[in-house]
């Protein structure tokens, strides 16, 4: 079988839309198990790039109680920018705020009513385990937290929690505050989705 060609700049862009509209799925599917199971407090409704809600806009599950879920979703065609405190804090090309800092600064907007959220970066890139804090996410909840936190202000990762509230301008407290709430969904490959729509749609024809 022929390998595929290497995506162009087109290719590239249609694809990222169409990871973020994987996501979206997801997140209905997600409305409908938790409304079919009568969960407590279930999605209400999804948006995809819902006005109002900052940086953070790419897919959001809105629920009748807080907290909804905000997430920013980034495709990569490859491996070659995995996540890590460079990809985190880099400006982007045109010189305007970084991710960690965009999500900083959502972060605050919508708690500015005192209100709790969920923060979920989605992404297929992996994390670099070379990094002292992305490589300590729990692998259980997706969160950096509670290893971000342990370490002085003179260990490695003392010195990245430093660098990275310099970058987001938050205070170290305001930085682990964010650190709780912001899920790390990394690796999350587009075949992932793909199988997960077959089963949704397999499930609905064995239904019938």
């Amino acid at each position: 079988m022929a390998h595929l060609p290497a995506p162009g700049p087109t290719s590239v862009r249609t694809t990222g839309d169409y990871y973020q509209w994987l996501v979206a799925w997801e997140a209905c599917l997600t409305l409908l198990r938790e409304n079919t199971a009568r969960s407590h407090n279930p999605v209400r409704a999804v948006g995809v790039e819902l006005d109002g809600v900052g940086n953070l806009d790419d897919v959001v599950l809105l629920r009748d109680v807080p907290p909804n879920t905000y997430k920013q979703v980034k495709y990569a065609v490859d491996s070659a920018t995995p996540v890590n405190a460079e990809y985190l804090t880099k400006p982007t090309d045109s010189g305007g705020p970084s991710i960690l800092k965009k999500i900083a600064r959502t972060w605050k907007q919508l708690t500015a009513d005192g209100h709790s959220v969920e923060l979920r970066l989605v992404t297929n890139r992996a994390a670099d385990p070379a990094d002292d804090l992305v490589k300590v996410c729990d692998a259980r909840t997706g969160l950096l937290m509670p290893k971000a936190a342990i370490g002085g202000g003179r260990s490695n990762r003392g010195k990245a929690r430093a660098r990275w509230a310099k970058e987001a301008d938050l205070t170290e407290v305001e930085l682990l505050d964010l650190l709780s709430v912001l899920h790390f969904d990394l690796s999350v490959n587009m075949v992932k989705y793909q199988e997960l729509r077959g089963l949704a749609f397999s499930g609905q024809a064995s239904g019938r």
